[in-house]
């Protein structure tokens, strides 16, 4: 890989950790009210992940265009892809369309009892990072790959976050 490549796609798994971060201290601490106050709390959120949506424009674009060729795999490359995309969409279908500005962190619906939901703690995270990998396999782009590991950090932060809840709830229970 070109120095290049690896300042942007750096740059980019920055940023997407940076905003799952600042999402969960929101979700711990309430960051936003604090320092916005709560009246504009969700509109500046809804801003941030608009632009880490344009994020995962950019990192699909560079993923693209990279020049990191791998062995290709089409067929299960489709199948991984298509696996993302229906996990992705059911769980916005779950929860809502508000869901892909994380509305429910601000007052909306908390508690999914959808499928997707009871089999996995993130879905929506859980199906991009399937896309990427899924269309890495079929074009053979190692770019899709990095694209994919950006997301691992966002999961790895989330699945920390769930372990805190959970041990504070079996700590109220006792």
């Amino acid at each position: 890989m070109a120095p290049v490549d690896i300042m942007l796609s750096s740059s980019i798994i920055a940023a997407t950790f940076l905003q799952t971060a600042s999402l969960l201290a929101h979700k711990k601490y309430k960051l936003y009210d604090v320092f916005i106050g709560k009246k504009y709390a969700f509109m500046v959120h809804a801003a941030l992940v608009s632009i880490a949506w344009l994020q995962v424009v950019g990192i699909t674009v560079y993923a693209y265009f990279s020049r990191w060729k791998l062995v290709a795999v089409p067929p299960l490359g489709v199948l991984v892809a298509c696996a993302g995309v229906y996990v992705f969409v059911k769980a916005v279908q779950e929860i809502g369309i508000s869901a892909l500005w994380n509305k429910s962190v601000f007052g909306g619906r908390t508690r999914v009892m959808g499928s997707t939901y009871k089999r996995y703690k993130h879905p929506m995270y859980l199906g991009v990072l399937a896309l990427y990998v899924g269309v890495g396999l079929l074009t053979g782009n190692g770019g899709y790959y990095l694209a994919a590991a950006t997301l691992v950090p966002c999961l790895f932060m989330l699945s920390l976050a769930e372990k805190d809840k959970q041990q504070k709830l079996k700590h109220e229970a006792h």
